[in-house]
């Protein structure tokens, strides 16, 4: 997560990290109040390169630039894969009616929770491995519990956003957004760059409208 993108030894790495996620829940925390998504990875490697500027570090332009226009490509892939995907479901539904719906939903949930935790989660994972070693259980699941209210937090304040502002959405709309922002996010997590699910789906919802 660190040394990747700034050059830093490994006494280091957990104060840069530190300084990063700080950048990250202030940038995130704003724009969720303002009902904007984006993106805590993105947020994080920002702020991560950011710590690294200021303490005089030697930063890796190639990898930071490869992150940066990966997560600009995964809004524009996830809308691509929409806009075809949308047929391919209409069509679907067309022979299955509203049973099929279901499976399908269920479906793109399963892919898209396998999608986020292979790109953002196994940054948060990378967080957490450089923190204190003590306490390591109750740290998890301190983790865990902050995960879900910021989820709760997060989704309430986004919503509005991603099923109103964006374009009206129902059902098919969604779950189209669902399984291409998932092919987008899977796909990044292949070419070893975090990206915004946020705005993967985001991308989708235009696509498939």
């Amino acid at each position: 997560l660190t040394s990747g993108l700034v050059d830093v030894g490994k006494d280091q790495q957990a104060a840069l990290v530190a300084m990063g996620v700080v950048a990250a829940i202030l940038v995130a925390g704003a724009l969720t109040a303002l009902g904007l998504p984006t993106s805590l990875t993105l947020a994080v490697v920002g702020g991560i390169v950011g710590a690294g500027i200021g303490r005089g570090l030697p930063v890796q332009v190639a990898m930071v630039g490869r992150v940066i226009a990966i997560g600009l490509a995964a809004p524009v892939v996830g809308g691509v894969l929409a806009l075809g995907g949308a047929r391919g479901v209409a069509g679907a539904l067309a022979r299955t009616g509203a049973r099929g719906l279901g499976v399908l939903r269920r479906r793109a949930t399963l892919a898209q929770a396998i999608a986020y935790a292979a790109s953002d989660g196994q940054r948060r994972g990378a967080v957490v491995a450089v923190g204190p070693r003590a306490g390591t259980a109750t740290l998890l699941v301190g983790v865990a519990l902050l995960f879900v209210i910021g989820c709760v937090i997060g989704v309430t304040a986004a919503a509005g956003t991603l099923g109103g502002r964006i374009m009206r959405t129902g059902p098919r709309e969604e779950t189209t957004a669902q399984l291409s922002a998932s092919v987008a996010v899977l796909a990044s997590a292949a070419l070893g760059a975090p990206v915004s699910m946020t705005q993967a789906v985001s991308g989708g919802l235009v696509g498939t409208g």
